[in-house]
């Protein structure tokens, strides 16, 4: 299994919903040797976590096989979604414990890791001011 990394950024630093910018960049290995690098940026209206889901679901949608990805993020809310909340919503017909409906851009988010292992890393990465440079010239 190939592994893959997608670092993500976003310039939305607003609750509401707002016209955000997202980017995302990512790295494998090369079977010739050397990184293979992926990048995009694009914009939703939509609050900071749905831009930051878009940029995830985007990146992932970049991949043609099964990998090991590792998902660098920046909002610990949405990695915390990722990691606890998003298997159990799944399990309950994308209802919140409160029955209330999960949001599509989870539920989209969720199909698009299938068949991927997934794990998360939280914090600023190596391409977070990368990424904010390619936003800025978009």
């Amino acid at each position: 299994m190939f592994r893959v990394d997608i670092y993500t950024t976003v310039k939305s630093s607003s609750n509401s919903k707002t016209l955000g910018k997202y980017g995302f960049i990512c790295t494998c290995a090369k079977k010739s040797g050397g990184i293979g690098k992926i990048q995009d940026t694009g914009q939703i209206k939509g609050t900071r976590h749905e831009t930051e889901v878009k940029a995830i679901t985007e990146a992932l949608s970049r991949l043609n096989q099964s990998c090991e990805v590792h998902i660098h993020c920046e909002d610990t809310y949405v990695v915390n979604i990722i990691d606890i909340f998003l298997p159990g919503w799944a399990g309950n017909g994308f209802k919140t414990a409160k029955e209330k409906p999960v949001a599509e851009g989870w539920q989209i988010l969720w199909k698009k890791m299938q068949g991927h292992l997934i794990k998360t890393e939280r914090g600023r990465h190596t391409y977070s001011d990368e990424i904010r440079k390619m936003m800025e010239e978009t």
